[in-house]
């Protein structure tokens, strides 16, 4: 509590433990398209975005990816693999042009220790990251395999064809590859897409929309 006997609101909470992970860490001003970390190497601490926007992704399929997370200015990464001490789940790759502060795992876990408003930080972040994982998992049990297959299909939508086969999109959607073939074909045929050997491109990317929703 402050001298005031009031307890510290969360965004005042948020913005000591920002200001004591920023003061312990190195800020670094790296160009856009510039790969931080990718998925599978060695945890590497905790990022703030201080400004920009930072991608993160997974490797779907050959030479495709996934974007599961857009990392904004006020926002941070690396959290999950700083406190289990576990690989990077994703490849995180400046979007724009970004400042960013780098704080090692032991800093992190050092001031976890002795500032109360940094572990209540990283809980909430940690905790913001079930929820994302939650909500993929209600998305995958409550909509129909269509669905799921034009939602990811919309998500990997780059503007070239995508090049990934029946069995990967199945793997992706949680559904078998004969449900996941249906789809692809039910979408074909409202013109939303073509597919070949191993590759999918978008054709209407509205309809396609529509459908994911």
């Amino acid at each position: 509590m402050g001298e005031t006997g009031m307890a510290a609101s969360p965004r005042q909470s948020h913005a000591c433990a920002w200001a004591a992970l920023a003061r312990r860490g190195t800020e670094v001003t790296v160009p856009a398209e510039r790969v931080l970390h990718w998925q599978g190497e060695p945890e590497s601490g905790l990022t703030l975005v201080t400004d920009g926007i930072v991608r993160l992704t997974v490797a779907v399929g050959d030479d495709q990816e996934l974007v599961v997370r857009m990392v904004r200015s006020g926002d941070a990464f690396g959290a999950v693999s700083a406190a289990d001490g576990g690989s990077h789940a994703t490849t995180a790759t400046t979007d724009t042009g970004c400042r960013l502060v780098h704080v090692t795992t032991a800093v992190v876990r050092a001031l976890v220790a002795d500032d109360p408003s940094v572990a209540r930080f990283l809980l909430a972040h940690l905790s913001t990251e079930v929820r994302r994982v939650e909500a993929r998992l209600v998305q995958r049990c409550s909509k129909s395999t269509l669905s799921r297959v034009a939602a990811r299909l919309s998500a990997l939508d780059r503007g070239d064809p995508i090049l990934m086969t029946q069995s990967e999109l199945a793997d992706w959607v949680g559904a078998t590859r004969e449900s996941t073939a249906r789809s692809l074909g039910e979408l074909r045929r409202r013109g939303a897409v073509s597919t070949g050997r191993g590759r999918i491109e978008i054709v209407d990317r509205d309809r396609l929309l529509e459908l994911a929703s």
